[in-house]
């Protein structure tokens, strides 16, 4: 494994069970500028960033919106 591949596990763990904001939020960053490269990657978080755009907290929903546009245009 390498370790681009460890990193992307480990964001992967963390966008799918942290409550941590700012985890949430740099996550959704890096995930987001990779799976524009990568179209598993893409197909992946798109459902997560689909939930996250909800959220109560208003810089996890602006982030996740933000990256969800980049990713869909």
């Amino acid at each position: 494994m390498t370790k681009k591949q460890a990193a992307l596990r480990i964001m992967q763990h963390n966008l799918t069970d942290s409550y941590d904001w700012i985890v949430l939020n740099q996550t959704m960053e890096t995930l987001g500028k990779w799976a524009k490269k990568d179209t598993d990657l893409k197909g992946w978080i798109i459902p997560y960033l689909e939930r996250l755009k909800t959220d109560a907290r208003k810089s996890v929903a602006e982030k996740a919106n933000k990256t969800l546009t980049m990713l869909l245009s």
